[in-house]
């Protein structure tokens, strides 16, 4: 398993919109440094397997991290509709 896919990375504490900020940062550098990666091979042929592999993983890392910050805010987000609704049927 990937050590930067660990859910430590993720503060129980961060609200939504900041979770959906982290999400689209994270995936904004994975986007970025497949471009470079892209942009390498094609002009040069520079990266050798081993290099590829290791640029692989950190977009995989990038990219993990960012959809773990977008899965735990949408989890949030049904937390609080779900809290929501049994709240307004109890007042009800």
């Amino acid at each position: 398993m990937n050590a930067m896919n660990d859910q430590a990375f993720v503060d129980v504490e961060t609200n939504v919109h900041q979770l959906m900020n982290d999400a689209t940062e994270w995936l904004q550098y994975a986007q970025r440094l497949t471009g470079f990666v892209s942009e390498l091979i094609e002009d040069a042929g520079e990266l050798k397997g081993k290099e590829m592999a290791a640029v692989l993983m950190v977009i995989d890392a990038l990219m993990s991290r960012g959809l773990d910050c977008a899965m735990q805010a949408h989890t949030q987000m049904v937390r609080k509709q779900l809290y929501t609704a049994t709240t307004t049927l109890g007042t009800a």
